[in-house]
């Protein structure tokens, strides 16, 4: 008996208020950038860029690499593409299926 709230595309684009002027957004959890609309409703919203997983991921997995990239990013002062980059590498996941990807306006 869980209770999951979902936020898709379309609640962006049609009932969320407000921006995200130059926010670093990161989804961490499944498949939230396995399609581009949420990374692009959200960038339509200000975000400088988006990053999540383009497939299912493990949870463990999820925690390991997601903590990585916010100390690569918040500690380090690495960007968005190079911390992704590090991360990918450091845990193997150039050789997965399941990788974590970016978005920013230019490049979705």
């Amino acid at each position: 008996n869980q209770t999951y709230f979902v936020i898709g595309s379309k609640f962006v684009d049609e009932k969320m208020v407000g921006e995200f002027p130059g926010s670093v957004i990161v989804l961490a959890g499944c498949d939230t950038t396995s399609s581009k609309l949420l990374s692009q409703a959200l960038l339509d919203r200000g975000a400088s860029a988006v990053v999540g997983w383009d497939d299912t991921v493990l949870s463990t997995q999820n925690d390991k690499v997601v903590l990585a990239l916010l100390e690569k990013m918040l500690v380090n002062g690495e960007e968005v593409p190079e911390a992704v980059s590090s991360v990918t590498f450091e845990f193997g996941l150039h050789q997965d299926p399941v990788g974590l990807r970016y978005y920013t306006m230019d490049a979705i």
